[in-house]
């Protein structure tokens, strides 16, 4: 007895213009990463700043955001989300240098030394 095997036809798939499409997904730039992060950061500081600052006209979420950081850090709260969105934009556009990184974090760290008091 013999055995017969049976053929299994492969499609290549075609792009819209009948040509086989060989490009491979690229990975993306890491600079290009990196702004993307940066901008997600700029802009989750400027919603939390907001609720902030505008507590009662950003709704249900500013009263929140309001109550979690003034009870944490107490009034200074306030100027800790405007330092935060001041550092974040100085790394975002690559105006900082390696002391001054280390300053700003000083302060940083400084800020919430004394919030915490």
């Amino acid at each position: 007895m013999s055995q017969s095997k049976k053929k299994t036809s492969t499609r290549k798939k075609t792009g819209s213009s009948g040509r086989k499409s060989t490009q491979k997904a690229q990975p993306m730039d890491e600079k290009l990463r990196g702004e993307l992060i940066g901008w997600g950061i700029v802009l989750g500081l400027v919603l939390l700043t907001l609720g902030i600052y505008l507590k009662d006209a950003m709704g249900i979420f500013g009263r929140g955001i309001n109550s979690l950081f003034v009870g944490l850090f107490g009034f200074s709260a306030y100027i800790i989300t405007i330092y935060s969105l001041v550092i974040a934009l100085i790394h975002l556009f690559g105006a900082l240098t390696r002391k001054l990184w280390g300053k700003l974090w000083f302060g940083y760290a400084f800020m919430v030394l004394i919030s915490s008091l």
